[in-house]
């Protein structure tokens, strides 16, 4: 046999090496495919990871189904990103702080007209529920993601402009110019109407095959500066006309909201500040004082940003059209500063020094603007005011507030014409509200403004007892102020629908005055003869009139807007709290009709308070399901945070109506 023709034996020291080395080649190649395999699972987790989260989006946009879902027949009715923002970190309860509130707001004199009054502290508020809902927005987001988010196609998908009319566009642009508008001429029609008819023809064509390229193309219009502008300007329209949070508007608003948080991140631009201007407005007309603060002050960061408040700005525009916006832009942001500020109490982004001293009419479209901007610059000095005398151990400042008091007046002399309220005119219905509706809108504002103010400065004479015995001259002419913008806002609803409409904005100035009626209820002298002084009967009878009539009025706003609902429910019983205190009911005279007959405010009653008497506003059902169906009732419009009005009135002054604002505590 020959020598090589060996056959193979077990235990060969050969044959086992090649045996081991081609197990370890087979381990080695299993163990490859095995880490192939969990890259590769890896990467599919990934995948429908972010599947997921673009089926949310599409939901958020109103897509009837997406392919995440198709397969199952399950059609989704929660959006995505409402998910997204629900199931966002939960706070904890100890960091929910009740909001403070400066001497300039109503809700610090709330504070103090409680103070003397158990069943008022008791039920002041402290930590009532913030509301949330409505248009919501999700600020939980990495500030890389925002800064590089680029909506495109998904915008082009389901664009809510599809859903619309140009006629229906055009209406609505009419309704905003009708409104804020007039106040804050930040946006052209010309070139809204314009921008509404290069979208309209983009969205047809859109229609039609196109390649890849201009459909990115496309998307990229759509989600222009300009066209923001024209979404918000509707938006702004729908909840002005319908004093509510509408389907449209929401979903109008969910195609910008992505790209108002990636300018967040970005370089500011004109165009930008106009948006955020918007958005201001937007939250301010669904009562979203505390967001809509918020918004202004970024938008008076973002001015101070560009520099465009400075009297050299005109010369860093390219037209002179841009440099007269730019000027309107800065004006209007101001103005909505300041006015954040005293509704909160809060000092202010923009200062006097910071704002262009040069106060030239740009054109006939701002002498409004110009003309509150004056005042602004008053109520300015009249925040620093009321902050050094806030202190109640401290005396009034008369010398200062009697400066104040003739700026205020020498401002409204010299008003132009077509802007002077004329309160004969309005009674004896010389003034045509249908002609003249614009200019007796615009009069009546800056009348309510400067009332306001006024208020302002003289109420703190209300403060206490002392300070209205010390100063009796300045507590008759806080009450005086307070009333006549009781007045003004009953001969308005009577005899215009200017309250109506806008109902929210009127709102500002009953509560501003109704807390200073709340203030001289609570704080005055109990006996004219242990202080030496007494308000005299007319002036009383002033006070009670005015009193039942600012009630009135809060029932009649709680049915005119939605978000006006709860502040009715928080100030009904305060009819109650006041005949306790000793006012006279709607039916009595008590002893008004005699200046000797005694106290006009005897000693608090000692027993329970009775508040089941006093009827609820009538609301129409439709009404009510039409607001039911957009959010929950326990939450208000337009996302979280906005504990201003739920505290305004309630928060200090409450009287034991926990059943009735149980679903602003929830």
């Amino acid at each position: 046999m020959s020598s090589h023709s060996s056959v193979e034996k077990p235990g060969n020291p050969v044959n086992d090496t090649c045996g081991q080395r081609r197990v370890k080649q087979s381990r080695d190649l299993y163990v490859s495919h095995a880490w192939e395999r969990d890259g590769v699972d890896s990467r599919l987790s990934d995948l429908e990871r972010q599947l997921h989260k673009l089926s949310g989006k599409w939901n958020s946009l109103g897509g009837e189904e997406c392919p995440a879902n198709a397969c199952s027949g399950v059609r989704s009715e929660v959006s995505g990103d409402r998910l997204d923002s629900k199931a966002t970190v939960k706070e904890d309860p100890m960091d929910q702080i009740r909001p403070d509130r400066g001497p300039t707001s109503s809700d610090f004199s709330f504070q103090v007209a409680s103070g003397g009054s158990q069943p008022l502290q008791r039920c002041s508020g402290e930590g009532a529920g913030v509301r949330s809902g409505g248009f919501e927005i999700n600020t939980i987001v990495s500030s890389e993601i925002l800064a590089a988010s680029k909506p495109l196609a998904r915008l082009v998908f389901n664009d809510p402009l599809q859903e619309m009319k140009f006629s229906e566009v055009t209406r609505l642009v009419s309704v905003f110019n009708s409104g804020p508008g007039l106040l804050y001429p930040i946006v052209e029609t010309a070139e809204l109407l314009q921008t509404a008819e290069h979208v309209f023809q983009l969205l047809r064509d859109f229609e039609k095959p196109q390649s890849m390229q201009t459909q990115l193309e496309t998307a990229e219009e759509l989600n222009s500066t300009k066209t923001l502008t024209l979404k918000l300007v509707i938006t702004n329209a729908l909840t002005l006309e319908s004093r509510r949070i509408s389907r449209l508007a929401q979903r109008i608003f969910n195609s910008v909201r992505e790209s108002l948080g990636s300018s967040f991140w970005s370089l500011p631009s004109l165009g930008g500040i106009v948006n955020w201007t918007l958005v201001a407005l937007l939250h301010f007309h669904l009562d979203e004082e505390l967001q809509a603060a918020r918004v202004a002050a970024h938008a008076a960061r973002l001015c101070l940003e560009m520099g465009i408040n400075r009297k050299d700005a005109n010369c860093t525009f390219k037209t002179p059209k841009d440099a007269l916006l730019a000027t309107k832009v800065v004006w209007a942001v101001f103005v909505l500063d300041r006015r954040s500020s005293i509704a909160l109490g809060i000092p202010f982004v923009i200062q006097d020094c910071d704002l262009n001293t040069v106060m030239e009419t740009p054109d006939p479209d701002s002498v409004y603007l110009e003309t509150v901007v004056r005042l602004s610059r008053i109520a300015g000095e009249a925040c620093r005011l009321a902050s050094r005398i806030s202190d109640r151990s401290a005396g009034l400042s008369t010398t200062e507030i009697d400066f104040l008091d003739y700026q205020i007046s020498q401002w409204q002399l010299r008003l132009p014409s077509e802007l002077r309220f004329d309160r004969v005119d309005l009674l004896n219905g010389q003034s045509d509200p249908c002609t003249n509706e614009p200019s007796l809108y615009m009069s009546s504002i800056l009348f309510l403004r400067a009332n306001q103010l006024r208020n302002l400065i003289h109420r703190p004479a209300l403060y206490s007892v002392d300070r209205i015995i010390a100063n009796e001259q300045y507590s008759r002419t806080a009450i005086e102020v307070a009333c006549e913008a009781v007045q003004i806002l009953h001969e308005l609803n009577s005899s215009t629908g200017l309250v109506e409409r806008h109902a929210v904005f009127f709102k500002y100035f009953l509560v501003s005055a109704f807390s200073s009626l709340l203030l001289a209820i609570a704080k005055a002298p109990r006996s004219p003869t242990a202080s030496g002084m007494s308000f005299d009967v007319p002036l009383l009878v002033q006070l009670k009139q005015q009193f039942y009539r600012a009630l009135d009025l809060f029932k009649l706003l709680g049915t005119r807007a939605p978000s006006l609902l709860h502040l009715w429910n928080s100030v009904s019983s305060l009819e109650a709290w006041a005949v306790q205190m000793g006012l006279p009911n709607r039916s009595e005279s008590g002893n008004l009709v005699d200046p000797n007959a005694g106290a006009f405010f005897p000693e608090p009653q000692t027993s329970t308070m009775e508040t089941n008497n006093i009827s609820a506003p009538v609301i129409d059902e439709t009404w009510l399901e039409g607001w039911a169906d957009q959010f929950d009732l326990r939450t208000g419009p337009l996302g979280s945070g906005n504990p201003q009005l739920a505290n305004e009135v309630w928060a200090l002054l409450g009287t034991g109506m926990e059943g009735d604002l149980g679903f602003l505590n929830t």
